[in-house]
């Protein structure tokens, strides 16, 4: 793998530094949302610039390959299911020898989140920007990085893992045991991604559908 353009770097540093590294904290505690969205909207038009003939490549394939593309989706929707099934059962179980179930915080910030900015504006920044700028971190750069050094178990490993850890505000043990709630996804994605010869398209819209549902069962409500 060259070593990233310009661009790259500008992607990778911002989103470390806001999302990673709460960068964002440094402002006044009012500016912390819309902070938070704007980054987002922004990284998103960035990534998609820095990585647009990638994109493009990967979406010749599926407008190929229409009815191959549909499988590996329901496919991995399939396994993205069972896996979080398979984590939340553990997930709950650890839970309960820790002193009972408690909302993580990044539940909870999201949850004040919603209250505070209309469905209009929500659904496409956190439903469908915010997994974009996910995935190109995470999937894009970081697993086509780690695959090239260390290959692939590690890639998906390592790269699900540091996911699910992106949500964690404290290392506190009940909050650590909470990351389950997103390894299991977070796998299914990397694994998806590497296994589809790196189409970003497939985790992309696997993890917007699971984003979006659940913003849009919490409007309905």
């Amino acid at each position: 793998m060259a070593l990233p353009k310009k661009e790259t770097l500008v992607f990778l540093f911002f989103y470390t530094f806001i999302f990673l590294l709460n960068g964002y904290q440094l402002l006044p505690r009012a500016v912390w949302g819309p902070f938070q969205l704007a980054a987002y909207v922004l990284l998103a038009l960035l990534g998609l610039y820095v990585w647009r003939r990638e994109l493009a490549d990967k979406l010749g394939w599926i407008v190929q390959h229409k009815w191959k593309s549909c499988l590996i989706l329901l496919l991995g929707y399939a396994l993205a299911i069972c896996c979080d099934g398979v984590f939340s059962l553990i997930l709950a179980y650890l839970q309960e020898l820790a002193g009972g179930t408690v909302t993580m915080a990044n539940e909870g910030n999201i949850g004040k989140t919603l209250q505070l900015y209309p469905a209009w504006m929500i659904i496409p920044i956190v439903g469908i920007l915010g997994p974009i700028v996910e995935e190109l971190f995470y999937r894009q750069f970081l697993a086509s990085y780690l695959e090239d050094r260390f290959g692939r178990v590690v890639a998906i490993g390592l790269s699900g893992l540091l996911f699910a850890a992106s949500h964690l505000h404290s290392w506190e043990l009940r909050e650590v045991i909470g990351l389950l709630g997103y390894l299991g996804s977070g796998l299914v994605y990397s694994g998806l991604f590497l296994k589809t010869n790196r189409n970003i398209y497939f985790s992309s819209i696997l993890h917007i559908f699971g984003n979006s549902s659940l913003l849009l069962i919490y409007y309905l409500q």
